[in-house]
């Protein structure tokens, strides 16, 4: 067991090495771009601002606040429902409150392992809209490009106020081992983003596009 997880730990570290080169040479490849190239990443970032904007004007209203909250632990629990159902697990309950949330599954150790991290490193609001995104017509898809910001910012606020060594999704595993594949799948997802952005592409090809570049690197 010790030396799967340490196996299963320096991979891990690896693919986030490899997605952090993958991801320089993006930001290097944007920084070529002209400004008109720009609109659609610059729309985004205005989403993202936009939401942690009004979630600070929340935060100034208890009723909002709470409910916000709520809505942030159902998300969170949703997420591991959605990956359990993904990885063919049998859910059994689920709640969620303004404080903590539960949901009950069956099914193997690795889907486990999946399903317990999904809410800290998969924005599926994010996911969602960006499938979406190359059916909307294009005079509405400033709009798309705005509530794909809103929803990557619902997640990092997310992310900085539910992750800790105190839940039990994370410290159920070598924290190590949790938070390098947190690290891994976060930068995987925003490499997948990035490319999805770019004329004429989509999330599905941007997933393709992400796996394939990675392999040249890779030491397999």
């Amino acid at each position: 067991m010790i030396v799967l997880r340490f196996v299963s730990i320096t991979l891990l570290a690896v693919l986030a090495v490899l997605l952090g080169r993958l991801l320089w040479l993006d930001a290097v490849a944007l920084a070529a771009l002209p400004a008109a190239a720009m609109v659609e990443y610059a729309i985004v970032s205005a989403g993202i601002a936009i939401y942690l904007l009004v979630r600070w004007l929340i935060k100034r209203t208890a009723h909002g606040w709470q409910n916000l909250r709520w809505f942030e632990t159902f998300s969170h629990e949703l997420t591991h429902t959605v990956v359990s159902i993904l990885t063919f697990r049998e859910v059994y309950t689920f709640n969620a409150g303004k404080q903590t949330g539960r949901i009950s599954s069956s099914g193997g150790d690795f889907s486990l392992f999946l399903t317990s991290l999904a809410p800290y490193c998969l924005p599926i609001y994010t996911y969602f809209f960006f499938i979406m995104r190359p059916i909307i017509r294009d005079e509405f898809m400033w709009l798309i490009d705005v509530i794909i910001g809103v929803t990557m910012g619902f997640h990092a606020a997310c992310f900085a106020s539910q992750t800790g060594n105190y839940q039990t999704d994370i410290n159920r595993y070598p924290l190590v081992l949790s938070y390098t594949y947190i690290v891994a799948m976060l930068l995987f997802n925003v490499c997948v983003f990035v490319d999805a952005m770019s004329p004429g592409s989509n999330v599905f090809y941007a997933f393709y596009h992400v796996v394939r570049d990675m392999i040249p690197y890779s030491i397999f």
